[in-house]
């Protein structure tokens, strides 16, 4: 599996590798005040905005740092100035993503000494994407893509309609579901509301720890912990299942 390294000369040749074409350009410029860094503007001139590109390379020119460590301190200085939750600038360390991304008329910037290399615009049906999705069937490919935004759609709704079911409309709750959920509240020293955040806050920091510890600090208890973690969460899961199935009822 070929990826970025932290040599820039190694990344732009893994590039031209991919895109053996002379539309393909790499303009190199020095960032950096105290310690220059070699930063790469990389495009398809017959595909891309030449606007982009200017605003891109003034962007960077702009920036007034004294050395350039990741590419994480360029990313704020290509962001949009629209205030937004969401980023306008991804990045990659595959060079395939990367080279889609360009052919696709964006801008790429590869910086010396970090293997990942930045691109924009970044939109916001990119989080749903994968490369791996062009391998399939376009059927299946188009299943899986669809099963990610009704994921998202899932997540950010369904805990917000688990407090208001089960605080203000628990008529609509059956009964054996019902006394599932009241036991589970009667034994939790929290509200539902409260419960709810203390859930994704613990989910949270048990993800970050899965990705942060080092390996031989993930035993096999940190696993019990998720296993609990999941079983109080079981009638959370019903009462998604209980809704979905009667929305179902409903538009047949």
């Amino acid at each position: 599996k070929e990826c970025f390294i932290e040599a820039l000369n190694d990344n732009k040749a893994l590039l031209r590798k991919r895109l053996k074409t002379y539309h393909l350009k790499l303009k190199q410029i020095k960032l950096g005040n105290a310690a220059s860094t070699p930063v790469v503007i990389a495009y398809i001139d017959n595909r891309v905005d030449e606007s982009l590109v200017f605003d891109v390379e003034q962007r960077l020119k702009k920036a007034n740092l004294n050395t350039v460590l990741d590419f994480g301190s360029l990313a704020d200085f290509l962001d949009t100035d629209i205030k937004t939750f969401f980023t306008a600038v991804g990045h990659t360390e595959r060079p395939d993503t990367f080279a889609s991304k360009l052919l696709e008329g964006r801008v790429g910037v590869m910086v010396e000494g970090t293997p990942f290399a930045l691109y924009t615009p970044f939109l916001f049906s990119d989080n749903f994407s994968a490369a791996d999705d062009y391998d399939n069937k376009p059927f299946y490919s188009s299943f899986v893509r669809i099963l990610r935004y009704l994921s998202f759609v899932l997540s950010l709704f369904l805990p917000g309609l688990y407090v208001a079911v089960g605080t203000y409309h628990q008529e609509v709750i059956p009964a054996t579901l019902l006394y599932i959920v009241a036991t589970s509240e009667a034994t939790t020293p929290l509200p539902l509301m409260l419960e709810a955040i203390v859930i994704h806050l613990m989910y949270e920091i048990m993800r970050e720890a899965g990705l942060r510890l080092p390996l031989s600090l993930r035993s096999q208890q940190f696993r019990h912990i998720r296993f609990i973690s999941f079983m109080k969460a079981l009638p959370f899961c019903a009462l998604c299942l209980f809704l979905s199935a009667d929305s179902r009822a409903f538009t047949d």
